[in-house]
């Protein structure tokens, strides 16, 4: 990673449970299921089908599972992720007035396909995974107010060249955050007491680069999509100090 974007931030972490969940963490998923030719895939695509038959009872769902997994990837196109990261790329204290008053207003088309996107998919997945994907699509407008408040005053924060070079330079320990998550969480078919250890780890791993690399500011955002998802698992209190 070269640098961090506006994309880690709001969509890293979350999208992960759902992405982990449907690719069982499979680094390869686009390139598997658009051949449909690894044995290996087929054997995936088989378990989910087995998963929707689980929950539902019959075969039914899965069609619908796929069409609305494709479109939940889409709920932000890779056309508007390229102008978003180009212009964030060229902002400038003079241009950020108009550039969180393009950006901020998809906020809620967004969410709306994030939502119908996940309707679609829920009797396919997980219980876990749908409570924690629930959680942090509603997290999103809250999360997306505090980064657009004041013509997007703590995110601007990531144009400072010093700040930007301590995340660039703790780019691996970022990963190292997330593979966290990806390593231990097996099986999210109820929540645990062991997934709120697991959230909490990975939320105090993240926190503390951010803070080291004075973005301070930036964990209230971070912590609300955060807290969103914690609070549907049986950790008590997810705003409690760790």
């Amino acid at each position: 990673m070269s640098k961090l974007n506006v994309t880690l931030l709001f969509i890293g972490l979350s999208m992960l449970v759902v992405w982990t969940e449907a690719t069982e963490g499979d680094p390869f998923f686009r390139e598997n299921y658009e051949s449909n030719e690894s044995t290996e895939w087929a054997r995936k695509e088989t378990k989910r089908r087995e998963q929707c038959i689980k929950n539902t009872g019959s075969d039914a769902a899965y069609t619908e599972y796929t069409e609305s997994f494709y479109k939940f990837l889409s709920c932000s196109p890779r056309q508007f992720q390229a102008s978003l990261s180009d212009d964030f790329d060229q902002l400038t204290n003079e241009t950020r007035g108009a550039f969180y008053s393009k950006y901020c207003a998809r906020v809620p088309s967004v969410v709306s396909c994030l939502e119908e996107s996940l309707m679609g998919m829920q009797p396919c997945l997980k219980q876990g995974t749908s409570q924690i994907a629930a959680a942090f699509v509603r997290s999103i407008p809250e999360a997306a107010d505090l980064g657009c408040k004041n013509d997007g005053e703590i995110l601007f924060q990531l144009k400072d060249e010093k700040r930007k070079e301590c995340l660039n330079r703790k780019a691996d320990e970022i990963s190292i955050c997330m593979s966290i998550f990806t390593e231990r969480v097996s099986d999210l078919s109820a929540l645990t007491r062991d997934h709120c250890s697991i959230f909490k780890n990975v939320k105090s791993c993240v926190t503390r680069i951010l803070k080291y690399c004075d973005f301070e500011d930036l964990v209230s955002i971070f912590d609300v999509s955060v807290n969103a998802m914690l609070g549907v698992m049986p950790c008590g209190s997810p705003t409690k100090k760790l």
